[in-house]
C-alpha cells in the first residue's frame, strides 16, 4: 500500500472540483488512506526496564511489609490472619495475571 502525504485542504478542494453526489474513485482512495493514516498508531518498542520495574517495586513493597509484620510478631499471635492475608495476596496476583493474560486487544 502506497502512503501519500495528503492534506485536508487538498481533499476539500478535490471534492469541490468534482461537485458530484458520489465521489470519484481517486477521492475515495485518497480519503480512505488519509483516514487510515490518522488512526494508525506507531508502536513504541517496550524496554525491559519498563516491563519489569513496576513488578520489582511491587514485590519489594509487599516483601518489606511482610517482614515488618513478621518483626512485630503478629503472625505468631494470629496464624489465621497470616494465612488469610497470604491467601488474599496470592489470589489477587493470580487474578491480575489472568486478567492480563486473557485481555482482549483494544481498538485504540
Amino acid at each position: 500500500m502506497k502512503k501519500y502525504s495528503i492534506e485536508d485542504e487538498e481533499l476539500i478542494e478535490l471534492l469541490r472540483k468534482s461537485k458530484l453526489e458520489e465521489p470519484s474513485e481517486d477521492f475515495t482512495k485518497r480519503l480512505t488512506e488519509s483516514v487510515i493514516g490518522r488512526y494508525h498508531k506507531k508502536k513504541v518498542p517496550e524496554s525491559i526496564f519498563d516491563k519489569y520495574f513496576g513488578r520489582f517495586v511491587l514485590f519489594f513493597l509487599v516483601f518489606s511489609n511482610l517482614l515488618f509484620l513478621y518483626d512485630l510478631k503478629l503472625f505468631q499471635a494470629e496464624p489465621q490472619l497470616f494465612m488469610g492475608v497470604i491467601a488474599f495476596v496470592i489470589g489477587l496476583w493470580l487474578l491480575m495475571a489472568l486478567m492480563i493474560g486473557f485481555r482482549k486487544p483494544s481498538l485504540s
